[in-house]
């Protein structure tokens, strides 16, 4: 009498020969609350662990949009502004949101971006809440007909009420100075850019064309990475966010160091403040890097919007080096279906990592 049933994203199943069916990938925490079953099909591309307020956590999707999480990720809300996440599957899922960034002092305050079909003109918007995401605020500044946002940066010394931040709209990187709510355009030329980054003081800004580095307000320099060309003939054809993206994918102080993820390349690190660069770990699927203490965490997947396993040249998954990189590398796949992680955070709240891994969704080591 038990019948299965999956269709492109979700498992179904019948106990009574066809005649009903339910879902089974989730069971229900409460009221709007959700858990995992552990039959997943799901692309995750951000996650953003508040520093600020002990077990929140925000995790943005292709496809299932934004979600959140008060516990600790042992339960899962959704989050779907009027007006402006897409409908499809009759308004439950919530179209892409390619990043989410959460205040590191404010408990409740936090930006996300929020769209419809990848690719698709004036589809995406970038919103602010200060009540965790219950409710909604627009920007402006961004082109009206932008198709994609991504990589959201927060400078930590700005004043808490007023934070600078940076964004990539459509490859050029935008500012703000009043907490988000105006932007302008402040890098006109970076060439493939798909995220920014703020390290050690600096920002930073990247993708498929290069890494650049601000010097000084509007003032951009190019980043020298030994090692990487940017004539690839697959850069400017793959997204961050699809299997086959070649180019800078993170960077992030860890160890001591400033590092950088380059997909094609490997991780590299700088003990200068970003100025000079030397390989540190080769791997092809590079995706992420972050840091706790001593530590250096990195990230590799051979995946992320779709398979891409390959025994012959795998993919990583979750490593670390607890002698800031310079010592032997500890793989710390357990629990995950395929070493796939394109993104690796630490909770400053808890000292958690948290990995987000293509068709799994996102994990955490505890």
């Amino acid at each position: 009498d038990i019948v299965l049933w999956t269709d492109s994203q979700l498992v179904y199943a019948s106990t009574d020969g066809g005649g009903a069916f339910h879902q089974v990938v989730s069971r229900q925490r409460g009221h709007g609350r959700w858990v995992t079953r552990g039959i997943d099909n799901a692309v995750p591309a951000a996650v953003a662990p508040s520093a600020a307020r002990p077990g929140l956590v925000y995790v943005g999707y292709l496809d299932l949009g934004l979600w959140r999480s008060t516990d600790g990720g042992d339960s899962w809300r959704a989050l779907r502004p009027r007006g402006v996440t897409s409908d499809w599957g009759g308004g439950r899922l919530g179209g892409n949101s390619l990043t989410v960034l959460a205040d590191p002092v404010r408990r409740d305050t936090v930006w996300s971006s929020f769209g419809g079909d990848l690719g698709e003109a004036g589809g995406t918007r970038l919103l602010r809440s200060t009540d965790a995401g219950t409710h909604w605020t627009r920007s402006s500044g961004l082109p009206s007909g932008v198709r994609q946002i991504s990589g959201l940066s927060l400078s930590p010394r700005s004043p808490a009420g007023r934070r600078t931040l940076h964004v990539v709209a459509d490859h050029d990187v935008y500012r703000s100075t009043d907490d988000g709510r105006t932007w302008r355009r402040a890098f006109a030329t970076c060439r493939g850019c798909e995220q920014t980054w703020t390290a050690r003081g600096h920002v930073y800004a990247g993708g498929w064309g290069g890494l650049w580095r601000a010097a000084k307000r509007d003032t951009w320099a190019r980043v020298r990475l030994p090692g990487v060309s940017w004539a690839s003939s697959a850069n400017g054809r793959c997204r961050f966010h699809e299997s086959c993206y070649r180019g800078v994918a993170d960077v992030a102080a860890a160890g001591g160091a400033v590092w950088t993820a380059v997909t094609g390349r490997g991780f590299l690190k700088s003990t200068d403040g970003g100025v000079t660069w030397t390989l540190a770990k080769r791997d092809d699927y590079a995706r992420s890097v972050s840091g706790s203490g001593g530590s250096v965490i990195t990230g590799s997947s051979s995946a992320f919007d779709s398979g891409g396993w390959d025994a012959a040249h795998p993919s990583r998954g979750v490593q670390v080096s607890t002698t800031g990189g310079l010592g032997g590398w500890t793989s710390l796949n357990g629990g995950l279906g395929y070493p796939f992680a394109v993104q690796v955070r630490v909770d400053r709240a808890d000292g958690s990592w948290w990995a987000l891994s293509p068709g799994q969704g996102v994990v955490r080591l505890r």
